[in-house]
């Protein structure tokens, strides 16, 4: 972090504490909330949704704390608008918003990261689709201000429409071919060592 973006996380973090529900919590209680909230927008960043991780976590903080369930939302809901200067259903239709207005240079740079994506699977480390997969979807999605779930839709429907195949078929095979063999010869040779270990001893 930035001391940029400390100083803003401190302003902001001041703010909270002087809000409606921050002054009636203990430093604990208002830390654990501030904490949710971020937990919560990284969730709405990363598939739109919130509703039932809100849910969840709401049931954990009311009953560790007392609250009725209600007041637990509610507390959190406003906290996560001091710390990030919007409601949750703003940030989420936001996302949404940006993500119909997608155009051509979009559509492009989602092609060439599809390629990307195909080109970490096979080369150097490796490393399976997922994983690929969500290493170049992060960046588009931030580029665009999309969610990460739509990032990774628009690299598959871009690489869909110039080769004729999923992506998703196609990073599979090249994981079967590539990337699963150099992770099992590294899972035996871990084996191997253990063995060794366990023969030899521990030095002493």
């Amino acid at each position: 972090m930035t001391d940029g973006h400390a100083q803003q996380n401190a302003r902001r973090f001041e703010a909270a504490r002087n809000s409606f529900h921050g002054k009636t919590m203990t430093e604990t209680q208002l830390r654990d909330t501030w904490g949710i909230a971020g937990i919560m927008e990284r969730s709405i960043r990363r598939t739109g949704t919130f509703k039932d991780k809100l849910n969840d976590f709401t049931n954990a903080f009311a009953r560790s704390e007392r609250f009725e369930h209600m007041k637990g939302e509610e507390i959190i809901r406003d906290i996560f608008k001091v710390r990030f200067g919007q409601t949750m259903n703003q940030m989420r239709e936001g996302l949404m918003e940006r993500e119909a207005a997608l155009g051509p240079d979009a559509k492009q740079e989602a092609l060439e990261r599809a390629r990307l994506v195909l080109a970490d699977i096979q080369q150097g480390e490796t490393m399976p689709f997922y994983a690929a997969s969500e290493k170049h979807a992060l960046p588009f999605a931030k580029t665009h201000g999309v969610t990460e779930v739509a990032a990774k839709k628009s690299m598959s429907a871009a690489f869909k429409e110039a080769e004729g195949r999923d992506l998703y078929d196609v990073g599979k095979e090249l994981e079967a071919k590539h990337h699963v063999p150099v992770r099992e010869a590294h899972r035996e040779a871990q084996k191997a060592e253990r063995r060794e270990y366990a023969r030899s001893g521990p030095c002493r």
